[in-house]
């Protein structure tokens, strides 16, 4: 009975916690998580259109942020990226050039936001970004 009572004491404690942060603990509600474009983002994604090369669909964005998102989230929840900062997204899309998505996660009380920063098609794409407290930016390899 004890071992029951206890279980039920952490679950409100945790169910409580929701919307704060307490210390390292964060609640991330993936169902409510917002995309959200950054203006250098959207301009970037159009900016292949003036090139006459067609803009980056949303699909293609969202196809990646899918595949991407549990190693991302894996790594956000074991420190190895931290909240605000920025990753790289490298999706191959069958034989065109990778869609490179730089991004970012805003965890916070209410719905979760993960913010893109900005994205291009080109091979061997590099940032100015020297990573996140002397850290090299973390790169998620994916097929979409």
């Amino acid at each position: 009975m004890k071992l029951i009572i206890e279980n039920w004491r952490k679950w409100i404690c945790e169910q409580s916690q929701y919307g704060t942060m307490a210390g390292d603990k964060y609640v991330i509600d993936l169902e409510r998580m917002n995309i959200v474009a950054s203006d250098h983002g959207e301009d970037q994604r159009h900016r292949h259109m003036r090139r006459g090369k067609g803009k980056i669909s949303k699909d293609s964005i969202m196809k990646a942020i899918e595949v991407s998102i549990g190693k991302i989230m894996n790594d956000f929840a074991n420190g190895e990226i931290k909240n605000g900062e920025p990753f790289h997204i490298k999706a191959k899309q069958g034989n065109q050039k990778p869609l490179n998505i730089i991004a970012k996660l805003d965890v916070k009380p209410g719905p979760d936001d993960l913010v893109i920063i900005t994205v291009m098609r080109k091979e061997n794409f590099q940032t100015d970004d020297k990573g996140f407290e002397g850290r090299p930016q973390k790169t998620y390899s994916i097929l979409i």
